[in-house]
């Protein structure tokens, strides 16, 4: 036989990692290390991990190697058993760490977790906070120039919600909680899935197990809450399934009345170029006229953008505030000065000016077509 073919027929037999593997299966059997251990003491020594696995390869090696010189086979055996010992260590060495170090990897974890409770909280209200905020900023008088006040005025009166805004607000499931309470169902406290394994309600709130467990009809279904495996939309008595379907009937209907047209359809044109966030998005009245004003805008931010010009955020609470305009030298911001600004925005008035399309007039406002616009080389 030759060497080649000796090598092939030994690597064929057991290794050192199928032997711990079959070792560890073994221990594993026994459901726990005491019970392992317990087992161990009725056995003879030849059952220890530390015997037997030796024995397992030396017996491997010596059937695969067979017929071959003693002084290449003993070397094999020894390098076998070292690393199959090798394993055994890196085993129970890594599981002794686990082990010491499990009390203080428990309190790091319980350290994040609540970390990470107290962020959810945190951005929970500041996003309460912000929408509060907001609504209440689209309520106070902003100071903005006569046309575009008009054109926000007009905007706001033809305002369109879409049907992805729709969703993501979560008016539609708002709707549908409140039509199965008025049905004589009842709504989960507001921290109920606080009080879940592995959560924690913030700490002003008092609410209990007890008083969640008085909400639902038998044990069965609170169970399934607790587990997060079903009532996960704040109704004790309507299952996931129940909600989900009376969500999705719902939803049909209010398409079904924009199909049927007993609810006019709306448009939106995106018009990223404008300097006023606000108005970046501007209703289509009759599904293809756009207020001129907010076109003009949209030019004048293409020129400035043209021009090397970008746009920053203002910091600035209302929704109506426009972004600062300006450059990046030597690694601020620069805002531009008035006369450029008003330059470029003349530049837009004048080109729109020269607008061939259609235009008419709808509540006052000039609006243009937007396919003639579009047609005519229009701003992005």
């Amino acid at each position: 036989m030759t060497h080649r073919r000796r090598l092939d027929k030994l690597e064929c037999s057991l290794t050192p990692t199928q032997a711990f593997l079959l070792w560890l299966e073994e221990a594993h059997g026994h459901g726990s290390l005491d019970a392992y251990v317990a087992w161990l003491k009725t056995q003879h020594d030849g059952a220890y991990p530390l015997i037997k696995l030796p024995a397992l390869l030396k017996a491997a090696v010596q059937a695969a190697t067979k017929g071959w010189d003693r002084k290449q086979v003993e070397p094999e055996i020894e390098r076998q058993q070292r690393d199959v010992a090798f394993l055994f260590m890196l085993h129970q060495e890594g599981n002794t760490h686990v082990l010491q170090d499990e009390p203080r990897l428990r309190l790091a974890a319980i350290s994040m977790e609540h970390q990470l409770l107290r962020l959810v909280d945190r951005v929970q209200v500041h996003h309460q906070m912000n929408t509060a905020w907001y609504e209440v900023c689209r309520q106070l008088p902003y100071p903005l120039d006569t046309e575009t006040a008009e054109a926000v005025q007009a905007s706001t009166g033809h305002h369109v919600e879409t049907w992805d805004l729709f969703e993501e607000s979560g008016t539609l499931g708002s709707w549908v909680e409140a039509a199965f309470v008025r049905e004589g169902h009842t709504a989960l406290p507001f921290w109920a899935s606080r009080l879940r394994p592995g959560s924690t309600p913030p700490r002003w709130v008092t609410l209990t197990i007890d008083e969640v467990r008085a909400c639902f009809k038998d044990d069965t279904s609170f169970a399934q809450f607790m587990a997060g495996e079903d009532y996960r939309y704040g109704l004790a008595e309507v299952d996931d399934a129940t909600y989900e379907a009376r969500w999705e009937a719902a939803d049909a209907a209010l398409r079904a009345l924009v199909a049927e047209g007993a609810v006019e359809a709306g448009w939106v044109v995106e018009l990223p170029a404008g300097p006023l966030e606000f108005l970046q998005h501007a209703p289509l009245v009759e599904g293809e006229w756009v207020d001129a004003h907010i076109i003009e805008l949209a030019e004048y931010g293409a020129l400035l953008q043209k021009a090397g010009f970008s746009f920053r955020y203002a910091d600035d609470n209302s929704p109506f505030a426009a972004e600062r305009i300006g450059r990046d030298v030597d690694g601020r911001f620069v805002d531009a000065d008035e006369p450029t600004l008003t330059r470029h925005r003349n530049g837009a008035r004048t080109r729109l000016a020269a607008f061939p399309g259609r235009t008419r007039e709808i509540d006052g406002r000039r609006c243009l077509h937007l396919g003639d616009y579009d047609r005519w080389g229009g701003a992005p």
